[in-house]
C-alpha cells in the first residue's frame, strides 16, 4: 500500500511541476510479417486486400528499468467487391500505472486496375484518439479526445507491393494537466516483394522507411524485413537500423482449404549502444491472424 501511494504521488509531483512537450507516433510493431502476408493495413489504408477476409490480433510488451509498455492492436478487414474494402482497427497502450493511450479507426480502400497485372490503389482512415490519465487515490480521471485522419496510396503487381502514407494529418495536440502530447505528422513508405525459391519455400523481404518533419534528423526509422515460408510456417529476422533486431517465426494452420489461422511469436533485441546500456529497452510481440481466401 505504500509502495502505491509513493508512485501516485511521484507522478503527480512530476505533472504538477513538469510541462513536457514531446512526439508520439503510432504503435510500432516489430512483427509485420505473417502467414505469407504481411500485416500492412496497420501502415497503409490503400493497401491491397486480396483475402476475402482478413483479421489480426497483435500484442506487444516493451519493458526496461524505468518503464513497462503493453500495446494491443486488433483490426477485421473484409471485401465489399474485387475493388472494394472495408477495415476497422482499434489500439491500445498502457505506459506505466497511470497513462492510457487509445485509438479508434475506420478505413476504406478502393482498388483501380492500370493493366492485367498492375493495380493502383487509394486508401483513408478516419478516426478517434484517446489519451487519459487513469484514476489513483490521490486524483480523479482526466481524458482528452482528439481527431486523427490518415491517407495512403499503393501500387501492386504480381511480386511487388510498394506504398506511401501520410499520418496523424491534423498534428493533434492533447493536453493533460501540464503535459502535453503531439502526434506528430509522418510519411511511411514501404515496399515488399514475393520470390519463390524452390518448390515449397519463398522469399519475402520487405523494407519501410518512416519520415517524422518535426523531427530534426527526419527519417525516425528504417526497417528491413526477410523471412522465409511454406504451408507449414515462416521465419525471419526484422531489423530497426541503429535500434536493433526482432527475430519472429509463425505456425500455419489451416482450418479447411479457404479458412486460414497463423499464430506467430517475436522478441526484440537492441543493439549495444551508450542509450540502451543505460536505459535498455526490450520487448516481445505475440500475434494470431485470420484470413479467409478468394477462390476466384
Amino acid at each position: 500500500m505504500k509502495k502505491n501511494s509513493f508512485s501516485e504521488f511521484s507522478f503527480l509531483i512530476g505533472m504538477l511541476f513538469t510541462n513536457i512537450t514531446f512526439s508520439q507516433n503510432s504503435v510500432s510493431f516489430t512483427n509485420y510479417h505473417l502467414n505469407g502476408q504481411l500485416n500492412l493495413y496497420q501502415l497503409n489504408p490503400a493497401t491491397q486486400l486480396d483475402n476475402f477476409v482478413f483479421g489480426s490480433l497483435q500484442y506487444q510488451s516493451s519493458f526496461g528499468p524505468l518503464s513497462r509498455l503493453n500495446s494491443f492492436e486488433g483490426d477485421f478487414n473484409f471485401s465489399l467487391n474485387k475493388k472494394q474494402w472495408i477495415g476497422i482497427q482499434l489500439w491500445t497502450e498502457n505506459e506505466g500505472p497511470f497513462i492510457q493511450r487509445n485509438r479508434l479507426y475506420g478505413s476504406y480502400g478502393l482498388k483501380l486496375a492500370l493493366s492485367k497485372n498492375l493495380f493502383l490503389s487509394v486508401g483513408a482512415k478516419a478516426g478517434l484518439i484517446n489519451q487519459r490519465y487513469k484514476a489513483s487515490t490521490s486524483s480523479p480521471e482526466v481524458a482528452r479526445n482528439a481527431f486523427d485522419l490518415g491517407l495512403g496510396i499503393s501500387l501492386k503487381s504480381k511480386k511487388i507491393q510498394s506504398g506511401i502514407s501520410m499520418n496523424q494529418i491534423p498534428r493533434s495536440d492533447i493536453v493533460l494537466i501540464s503535459d502535453i502530447t503531439q502526434y506528430s505528422r509522418f510519411i511511411e513508405f514501404y515496399s515488399t516483394g514475393n520470390f519463390k525459391i524452390s518448390h515449397s519455400t519463398i522469399f519475402e523481404p520487405f523494407a519501410r522507411i518512416r519520415y517524422v518533419p518535426d523531427l530534426q534528423n527526419g527519417i525516425y526509422q528504417l526497417s528491413p524485413n526477410f523471412s522465409f515460408l511454406n504451408q507449414m510456417g515462416s521465419g525471419g529476422v526484422h531489423l530497426l537500423y541503429k535500434q536493433g533486431f526482432s527475430p519472429h517465426a509463425e505456425i500455419h494452420l489451416p482450418l479447411d482449404s479457404s479458412n486460414f489461422i497463423t499464430i506467430g511469436f517475436g522478441y526484440f533485441m537492441p543493439l549495444f549502444s551508450k542509450s540502451a546500456a543505460i536505459f535498455p529497452i526490450n520487448r516481445y510481440e505475440i500475434t494470431i491472424q485470420f484470413y479467409q481466401k478468394n477462390n476466384d
